[in-house]
């Protein structure tokens, strides 16, 4: 049997949408025989608990900014590519606390494999690490954008680059051309794609191969 290019397409995003229901089998189990979730193949990187501290400070406590510039865009470079890259409509420096205050933002974070994670907010705060980004916290209609095939939406996130953690305490609704997913408490491995929704989780699978809804 030979499959034509639409074909191998579907089945390729409805095997990724098998593996969002995966998880949140396996928390329900986890939850329901008192046991944790089976550790995921990934047990060397760093965890939610030691991961970076995110920046955490309010608008009192930044004082008056360095500089302040519209159209504001900056990007880094890593062994001849660029690891990532901000465009903010408005842009302010806080030299003290090694902080950027950012309106109606974009960060694209570049994989080394060639994938692209897009992050989009009404408001964040960068902090940087010499010309280095550190880490983020997102807030007000954040959007999360792999390859242009998967999107997740909250209204809160905080990013760890070293870790390469996402995490949305929040609701959060993650969207794929065959199925949606909604739930509350969000842990994302942004280089490996692995996600956990901890709680409140409502899974669809929409109509796919054989022409079936699936709801749980």
């Amino acid at each position: 049997m030979y499959l034509t290019k639409r074909q191998s397409l579907v089945i390729a995003l409805g095997i990724l949408g098998i593996f969002f229901v995966v998880v949140y089998q396996l928390v329900r189990g986890s939850q329901g025989e008192g046991r944790s979730p089976t550790p995921t193949k990934h047990t060397s990187e760093p965890s939610p608990q030691n991961a970076t501290p995110l920046p955490q400070a309010t608008p009192d406590e930044l004082g008056v900014p360095q500089f302040s510039l519209k159209d504001f865009q900056r990007s880094e470079e890593r062994d001849g590519r660029k690891a990532w890259e901000i465009h903010a409509a408005l842009g302010e420096y806080f030299p003290a606390k090694q902080l950027l205050r950012l309106t109606h933002s974009t960060l694209w974070l570049y994989r080394k494999t060639g994938e692209t994670v897009k992050l989009t907010s009404d408001r964040a705060l960068v902090r940087m690490q010499g010309t280095s980004l550190s880490s983020a916290n997102v807030q007000g209609s954040v959007t999360v954008i792999f390859d242009d095939k998967v999107t997740a939406r909250t209204e809160e996130a905080t990013y760890d680059q070293q870790a390469n953690l996402l995490l949305a305490p929040g609701h959060v609704t993650i969207t794929g051309e065959l199925f949606d997913i909604d739930g509350d408490d969000l842990t994302l491995h942004t280089d490996s794609k692995e996600a956990l929704l901890k709680k409140n989780v409502k899974t669809v699978i929409r109509r796919g191969l054989h022409g079936l809804e699936k709801k749980k």
